[in-house]
């Protein structure tokens, strides 16, 4: 049986060959030309999927009407290489169902949320695009229409309990501690997590993880204080850096106190 360990490495594809790839709802095929590539992709409706396919060749020829992609280049290699990234916006997740935080209390929070596909070839890793391995929802958060931003909605419930997760090869666990430093209790209903602020890593347990983060609620006023820390050692245990944050976070805007990071 596959693992994602098998799926999240480098492929060998013979010139004029086509492979097909399947990991939980994402299906690709590639066919590698002398000076082009075609990636034809399709993401099914289960979004719970778990199963792992490698063939190489295809055994079948992928299905008609699909997206396709074309990539026209000096010259093809060998060489594709599959890369986990973290996806390009905010998203947004609720709990299970809403709870208080009361004062001076705080609570861990875990979060998961589809990883992207990077297709990358030859042995520098030119990229040739950036698949969701399932596309989320898009949902605008903020206190109007006009101040917010456009963020993914993710279907996972985020959890109090990281043992209440399940645990998916292309999902990666955010784990939120937020803290209410004030005098009321906090109503959590749905939170933002910044994504494209945040490194990729894989465990000692092969379980992506990102780093973790602090939001703290302050003791005058709503606003709130983030700020981004390591992979939680007691969950996650040791871990390897699998891909740096996609923005470069400056530190004030990290620490500074943040509106509209709860909703």
């Amino acid at each position: 049986m596959l693992k994602a360990i098998d799926f999240w490495t480098s492929h060998q594809l013979p010139k004029m060959t086509i492979g097909h790839w399947k990991i939980g709802p994402l299906e690709l095929w590639i066919r590698r030309f002398e000076n082009e590539w075609r990636i034809y992709s399709r993401s099914l409706e289960n979004p719970s999927l778990k199963d792992i396919i490698i063939q190489i060749p295809a055994e079948e020829n992928h299905p008609p009407n699909i997206n396709v992609h074309r990539f026209g280049v000096h010259e093809t290699t060998d060489i594709l290489t599959f890369q986990p990234v973290l996806a390009d916006r905010s998203i947004v997740v609720r709990p299970e169902k809403p709870f208080h935080v009361p004062a001076k209390e705080e609570v861990p929070i875990y979060v998961m949320h589809s990883v992207w596909l990077k297709v990358n070839y030859g042995a520098g890793h030119v990229n040739l695009t950036k698949i969701p391995i399932y596309r989320p929802t898009d949902t605008w958060f903020g206190s109007s229409t006009i101040d917010g931003e456009l963020c993914y909605s993710t279907r996972s419930k985020a959890k109090i309990r990281f043992d209440d997760l399940e645990l998916f090869p292309y999902r990666a666990v955010t784990k939120i501690q937020l803290q209410n430093k004030s005098n009321n209790d906090v109503f959590l209903e749905r939170l933002k997590v910044a994504l494209p602020a945040l490194s990729l890593y894989l465990s000692e347990n092969q379980v992506f993880f990102t780093d973790s983060l602090i939001y703290s609620r302050q003791p005058e006023g709503k606003e709130i204080s983030m700020s981004i820390h390591p992979p939680p050692h007691d969950v996650a245990g040791k871990c390897i850096l699998i891909h740096k944050p996609l923005v470069k976070s400056e530190q004030n805007l990290v620490s500074k106190a943040i509106n509209h990071l709860l909703g």
